[in-house]
């Protein structure tokens, strides 16, 4: 699905790894102008995919841009955003991040970006597995940190509307206490189960209604000292077949 000229947004890409191309191939569709820069040197498949990649990372804040979408790990965010010489900006830009923490995420940028920026903390809760035949139904959840641009920050979520996201808004804060709640219940349950000699992967899905959120574990196990062909083959396997469901 392609924007229209109007919704149409030029967005820059912190950290071209895995999850940000993912991104970018969604965007690219539906028309958006992209533009990557990252430690390592994507010059070629950026040709490719039609994004404008740079290596220096002045030469990207020079770029005007509408947007910059960090797609950093957490333990690198502080560095990038640091080292980003942010007085080359040529105007008011949203800054969003897609970790899975929150608050780190928003105190840092509260803390380091030049005011007239705006915020959008998010959490795609979903990736290049899980949506790799569209984002139906997948969630997107988001705090609207500190937004003056309501249209740009508008045009940027209607990305993942008109993908078919459910689109959760919610303070970082109360995310990161859901996200400390499944935590604990994982850590809880390998533990238990340290004695078996078996490995527990547990995957969060987030099913938000209006009051209160819903959700729901898949267990999934396998035997630690499998090699790695059969520890998939065994983890798609029981991905099918063990389910546990823990309330709220």
């Amino acid at each position: 699905m392609s924007s229209s000229s109007s919704q149409a947004l030029k967005i820059g890409i912190v950290g071209f790894g895995t999850f940000g191309q993912f991104l970018a191939n969604t965007m690219i569709k539906q028309g958006h102008t992209l533009f990557a820069t990252s430690r390592t040197d994507y010059s070629h498949l950026c040709l490719q995919m039609g994004i404008h990649f740079f290596r220096d990372i002045t030469a990207f804040l020079d770029a005007d841009m509408d947007v910059i979408l960090l797609c950093t790990s957490i333990s690198s965010l502080s560095e990038v955003v640091g080292s980003m010489p942010l007085n080359c900006l040529e105007r008011p830009t949203l800054f969003v991040d897609v970790l899975s923490v929150k608050e780190h995420p928003k105190n840092l940028l509260l803390r380091v970006l030049p005011e007239e920026s705006d915020i959008l903390c998010t959490h795609p809760m979903f990736g290049p597995v899980s949506g790799k035949n569209g984002w139906q139904n997948l969630t997107f959840m988001f705090d609207k940190v500190r937004i003056k641009d309501e249209v740009t920050c508008s045009k940027f979520l209607h990305i993942f509307e008109s993908e078919g996201c459910k689109m959760v808004e919610m303070s970082c804060e109360e995310h990161d206490k859901a996200a400390a709640k499944s935590q604990f219940i994982t850590h809880t349950i390998g533990r238990k189960n340290q004695s078996w000699d078996v490995v527990l992967i547990c995957i969060v899905d987030y099913t938000y209604t209006t009051d209160s959120p819903d959700k729901s574990w898949k267990t999934l196990s396998m035997p630690y000292k499998k090699s790695k062909r059969r520890w998939s083959k065994q983890w798609r396997k029981d991905r099918t077949q063990k389910k546990l469901k823990v309330d709220a």
